[in-house]
């Protein structure tokens, strides 16, 4: 059998110049599809916090548990993560959390947080209103006054006049309580976010130009 020639002559050894496109060629056009998978595949290993191939990613930390600082966003709102180094979301939350609570001892007045009413049962929003450690500062306060103001002891007053202290009733009470129970559960996810997490990594600082 014979071999099949070709039908036109092979370039000449040594020859690269007929292999080259023309100059007045327009250029070669990349695949879309292929550009669309590679940055595909780019963003799902960046969500994944894989860096690229030829990027070298920042080293990932563990999670650590930062039970001082969860004791700290209990003490006052925001004080653990200003502890962890986290000073922006610190600050949002003491303002936000903080500015609630004030809001609703505001409204009603130390009376809104107490724990029980004349020995009876803990109160339910009394558990949201204790995830704030100045929560159980005004409930002793407040227990102490309502004492003084129903005669059970004696008041600070030289004559025994009862104190300035007067409970509050309506709709006063009702917001000022559910206001400073919202603060407390707000604090509760705080304290979840700060417990367990990874370390703030702070930012890489640019050498400083040293002189040629």
């Amino acid at each position: 059998m014979e071999p099949i020639l070709p039908t036109s002559n092979p370039l000449p050894p040594g020859d690269a110049s007929a292999a080259e496109p023309p100059a007045d060629s327009p250029p070669a056009v990349p695949d879309v599809q292929v550009l669309t998978q590679v940055g595909k595949a780019i963003v799902a290993q960046a969500a994944a916090g894989i860096a690229p191939p030829g990027i070298a990613g920042p080293p990932k930390s563990r999670p650590v548990w930062n039970v001082p600082a969860a004791i700290a966003a209990w003490i006052f709102p925001g004080l653990g993560h200003l502890l962890a180094g986290d000073i922006k979301r610190g600050l949002i939350l003491a303002v936000c959390i903080g500015s609630l609570w004030t809001a609703g001892l505001w409204l009603g007045g130390i009376s809104v947080i107490e724990a029980r009413q004349s020995g009876g049962p803990l109160r339910p929003w009394f558990f949201g209103q204790m995830l704030m450690a100045p929560s159980l500062l005004v409930e002793y306060t407040h227990d102490r006054y309502r004492a003084q103001y129903q005669g059970l002891e004696p008041t600070p007053e030289p004559d025994g006049s009862p104190t300035l202290y007067s409970p509050a009733y309506g709709r006063p009470y009702e917001i000022g309580t559910l206001y400073t129970a919202l603060a407390g559960m707000l604090n509760l996810l705080a304290i979840i976010d700060l417990i367990y997490r990874e370390p703030v990594r702070k930012p890489a600082q640019a050498p400083l130009p040293t002189a040629a």
